[in-house]
């Protein structure tokens, strides 16, 4: 979880919008990179 005043940039240096609170995927398995969309339940990620 990201919170608070902060730039976010894609591999490509474009900044990617975002809202004040964000959750970053860290698995690797979301649909929606760089954000969480809750893929981690389904594959039993553990961080």
């Amino acid at each position: 979880m990201v919170e608070g005043n902060f730039e976010l940039f894609d591999a490509e240096g474009n900044e990617v919008e975002t809202k004040s609170k964000v959750a970053i995927c860290r698995c690797g398995a979301s649909e929606d990179k760089p954000f969480c969309n809750g893929s981690h339940l389904k594959i039993g990620f553990q961080g």
